[in-house]
């Protein structure tokens, strides 16, 4: 209520736990130590990182640790994939709130493709339907140029 008072949009989250609050912190230590025992590698490719919207290319154990405690920076890493020139956006979860979250915030979301991995009774239709859309482009331009 006081979000809308101040003319702030917002909308409360069904979930079954008390993610990134002071709850989760009895697991903190537990988890950073199962984290630890995991080999990280430098990414091929940036990941965006919801911690602060930045594209980084090293995890860590303390990287998953704090995603658990801190804020989700969600629009500010949406707008680094947004400057970074990329068109499509796919998410990968059961259902597509996140891509709608982020079509809602984008003024030009037509000029944008937003695929969903799942959708209920039709996850594997949707799922492959969405990597066609993204593939077949490359696809046809691999096997119809000259080599």
């Amino acid at each position: 209520n006081d979000l809308k008072q101040q003319g702030i949009k917002s909308r409360s989250l069904a979930v079954s736990h008390a993610f990134h609050s002071s709850l989760m912190d009895p697991i903190l230590g537990p988890f950073h130590q199962y984290a630890a025992k995991m080999d990280y590698q430098k990414t091929s490719i940036p990941l965006i990182s919801n911690l602060n919207g930045k594209a980084i290319t090293e995890l860590t154990p303390e990287y998953w640790r704090n995603h658990i405690r801190q804020p989700v920076c969600y629009q500010q890493g949406f707008n680094k994939l947004l400057e970074m020139g990329c068109t499509t956006f796919m998410e990968i979860g059961p259902q597509p709130i996140l891509l709608n979250m982020s079509k809602r915030s984008c003024e030009n979301a037509a000029d944008f493709q937003w695929l969903a991995s799942l959708s209920g009774k039709k996850d594997p239709e949707t799922f492959y339907q969405s990597l066609e859309k993204i593939y077949h482009p490359f696809a046809q331009k691999l096997f119809t140029s000259e080599h």
